[in-house]
């Protein structure tokens, strides 16, 4: 192999595209990656049969992609806003304003980092952390940058494109670092609870920039 750098390159993009186009479970692809790295070893150990590498060091490579996009996009940890998504009633979420409201016609985005959340009929808070986008009907107080608020409503989670070429939310909205979705109609359902001082805002752009940069896939 003339060039094996770019040939790894190739074959863990192509397992980021298999873990990402195809169903194939958590299971599999770490099973399939630990075999892999095992007849590597083996060949490894065996003297004058390297070309015989080739093929699981290929496989090796692809399952690492595989194994890393199914852990980082569809593994989501128990503190993941994510798990409260579509859930079975109205959720309580509150946060910091960690990007400029943006005013458009007939409805404010604005997006918070969430740190807390509690479904209507439960009594406790529980903590969470991810990004929710709120969709704030115009005439509404939505607060500014740094600022505590509140929200309540349904979680929803972005789509991904069901039709070959078609948009795709889930990944739009990934690539911003925002996980989930909320629409808010009435003043009693979004409040700002606190100011943010010039000191946390700047603190809130840098941990925010940071968040933003890693979730890029």
């Amino acid at each position: 192999m003339q060039r094996p750098a770019w040939w790894i390159a190739l074959c863990y993009t192509g397992g980021l595209l298999a873990g990402r186009y195809l169903p194939i479970p958590l299971e599999t692809a770490a099973f399939g990656l630990l075999f892999s790295v095992l007849f590597v070893l083996k060949g490894l150990r065996t003297p004058g049969r390297s070309y015989a590498l080739v093929v699981p060091v290929t496989l090796s490579v692809f399952g690492a992609g595989v194994l890393w996009y199914i852990v980082q996009v569809r593994v989501v940890p128990e503190t993941d806003i994510r798990r409260h998504a579509d859930g079975p009633e109205r959720i309580i979420v509150e946060g910091r304003i960690d990007r400029d409201p943006d005013v458009r016609d007939g409805h404010t985005i604005v997006t918070f980092t969430a740190d807390s959340a509690r479904y209507i009929s439960s009594a406790s808070n529980a903590l969470v952390r991810g990004r929710v986008q709120v969709r704030i009907r115009a005439g509404l107080s939505t607060g500014a940058y740094g600022d505590r608020a509140q929200a309540t409503g349904w979680l929803l989670r972005p789509s991904s494109a069901r039709n070959p070429g078609g948009f795709d939310a889930l990944a739009f909205y990934e690539s911003q670092g925002i996980h989930v979705l909320m629409s808010i109609q009435d003043s009693m359902s979004y409040r700002v609870l606190e100011r943010g001082g010039l000191r946390f805002c700047f603190i809130l752009r840098l941990s925010c920039l940071l968040e933003t940069t890693s979730s890029i896939r």
